[in-house]
């Protein structure tokens, strides 16, 4: 868990910082089992890692940790309103952080700039109804793209699909 807390660290977040967001933005009422924190780094490794079933994730989750979840919670609060407003302030909490000395140069010559990114994301084939990918005579893949753009001048997600 040490090593999760230290690439939130270098992040620039502290363990009371992204509890605080986690707080404010109404993901987390009171703190039970799971904080924000540990959210935030459920979400982060297992985005890095490509894993994407929430059984995955619990199991990845206990074997680097001391705290067990249930497939079924992660779900229910991963899939609150809530926690994408927790997530899109992490991010731009981030990208303040990061941007903050560049930004009022750029502020000064440049209206908008956007930056945009997108990724494919292989589910598992019996998705393939509702994610279709490619296909050809012989093989079908399901995939998800998620595609991201944000203007950096003024923190906001002008595309999120």
């Amino acid at each position: 868990m040490r090593r999760n807390i230290n690439i939130i660290d270098n992040l620039g977040f502290t363990e009371h910082s992204v509890n605080s967001m986690a707080i404010d933005t109404g993901f987390i009422k009171r703190f039970r089992k799971l904080n924000g924190l540990d959210y935030l780094i459920i979400l982060l490794y297992n985005v890095a890692k490509d894993i994407v079933s929430y059984n995955t994730m619990a199991s990845t989750f206990l074997d680097n940790t001391d705290k067990s979840v249930f497939k079924q919670a992660l779900h229910k609060a991963m899939s609150k309103p809530a926690f994408v407003v927790f997530i899109d302030r992490i991010f731009k909490e981030l990208l303040q952080s990061k941007l903050g000395i560049a930004k009022s140069k750029l502020k000064s010559k440049f209206k908008r700039i956007i930056i945009q990114d997108s990724t494919i994301i292989k589910l598992p084939q019996r998705l393939f109804e509702y994610y279709s990918g490619v296909r050809n005579q012989t093989t079908q893949v399901a995939n998800a793209r998620v595609q991201l753009a944000i203007d950096i001048v003024s923190d906001v997600f002008s595309l999120f699909q």
